[in-house]
């Protein structure tokens, strides 16, 4: 909804980035305990997070992601 109204009034892109967990000192400060709050499976480098960012920015101005759900591949390896 705001995307779209940004989008009318000037070329606005917006998007919304839902990020899975990220290995960083997040978990550590809320007081999570010392085992789970680094490297977890489920933790992402926050690299992989700033990547898809810069990807998204690199687009055409034509081009929107209004949606970026980004989270680690937890299938086999």
């Amino acid at each position: 909804m705001i995307a779209g109204a940004c989008a009318k009034r000037g070329r606005i892109r917006v998007t919304t980035l839902y990020p899975g967990g990220m290995d960083t000192d997040l978990y550590a400060n809320a007081g999570t305990a010392p085992e789970v709050s680094h490297g977890q499976e489920w933790m992402m480098p926050p690299e992989r997070v700033a990547a898809a960012v810069a990807f998204v920015l690199r687009l055409l101005e034509d081009t929107v992601v209004s949606r970026l759900t980004i989270g680690p591949n937890l299938g086999p390896r």
